[in-house]
């Protein structure tokens, strides 16, 4: 009986090993995927380095050393445009990514795709409307002399923010 189980197995284990499909050996990525590949992570570099920057930043005590109410406000534009860039930066980042057309399914190279407005670019463009009637409405409400610093600080605090969203809102694009 062992004898005629153990025959049964052997045979068993013979036609499921003959019956199996030889495995094909990978293929080579194409040079069109390369170049996509490459282009992806140059597009991924600049938003990352966009992104880090404007994260230290966000720990640090910006404009501490400023010690008149004229130096803060100078200092406070300063540090609105060093984050403004970063968000232009993080979102040319992003927007690259979104319109960067992969190679087609045999591997060539796909045209590019036409330059146009992304959903992504329409969110920003009212994300800016946002941002400065928000902060025009906060700075208005205090009035007097330290409205304009409301305003900066203001302007400065949303976009970082906003720049935080972003990542978090785009993360599945830099994997």
């Amino acid at each position: 009986m062992s004898r005629t189980i153990l025959l049964l197995l052997l045979v068993f284990i013979s036609v499921t090993a003959f019956a199996q499909a030889p495995q094909a050996a990978p293929r080579e990525p194409s040079p069109a995927w390369r170049v996509y590949w490459a282009k992806q992570e140059a597009i991924r570099k600049r938003g990352t380095i966009a992104l880090n920057a404007e994260q230290e930043r966000i720990k640090s005590e910006l404009c501490a050393d400023a010690t008149s109410t004229v130096d803060i406000g100078h200092c406070y534009e300063h540090e609105l445009e060093i984050t403004d860039g970063n968000r232009i930066a993080y979102v040319r980042a992003i927007g690259g990514l979104l319109r960067l057309a992969a190679p087609s399914e045999s591997g060539g190279a796909t045209k590019p795709a036409p330059v146009e407005k992304l959903p992504l670019d329409v969110a920003e463009d009212i994300w800016l409307q946002y941002r400065e009637k928000g902060c025009r409405s906060v700075s208005d409400q205090s009035g007097g002399s330290l409205s304009g610093d409301l305003y900066v600080t203001c302007l400065l605090e949303v976009t970082q923010n906003h720049i935080i969203e972003l990542a978090d809102l785009y993360k599945d694009l830099w994997h």
